[in-house]
């Protein structure tokens, strides 16, 4: 085999593994299935969950959960744009007036209806669009339920 063709195929094998391998979270998967959708994207029902609009930057990444942009204890704080980080998403702070929203100054406080909304069709508390960043998923409401229900443990 020319060396050429082993240089290609280590290639290759660096490329797969960044698209593919890479992953913010090194934590095992909690055993409830919206700590599943919040790592992996898959919903315990055996549903995916994926995203109804996807902004430009992820259509080649290996983004497919909120782990990969809020990171794993939903802190966020991580770069998606040249202007805009990803936002603490913890209940407690979307559920405050008072906590400094990552990202945004001052938010209202969301309720659980809002952060439905948020995820599903890009709409912030306040009723303003989230940024492009913000992919809007495509979730079942139960499913979105056990979602909300792990961010309260976050």
């Amino acid at each position: 085999m020319s060396v050429l063709i082993k240089l290609k195929r280590v290639l290759l094998a660096i490329l797969l593994l960044f698209l593919f391998g890479c992953s913010q979270s090194t934590a095992p998967i909690p055993p409830t299935n919206g700590a599943k959708i919040y790592f992996t994207g898959d919903s315990a029902r055996g549903r995916s969950i994926k995203m109804a609009s996807l902004p430009p930057f992820l259509k080649v990444s290996h983004v497919k959960s909120c782990v990969h942009c809020h990171g794993p204890k939903g802190k966020g704080d991580i770069w998606m744009t040249n202007e805009v980080k990803a936002p603490d998403i913890s209940y407690k702070n979307l559920t405050s007036d008072e906590a400094p929203y990552t990202g945004h100054k001052g938010h209202k406080a969301y309720n659980d209806e809002m952060i439905i909304r948020a995820v599903k069709q890009g709409i912030a508390s306040d009723g303003r669009v989230l940024d492009s960043s913000m992919p809007r998923w495509s979730i079942e409401n139960d499913d979105m339920k056990d979602l909300i229900e792990f961010l309260k443990t976050l």
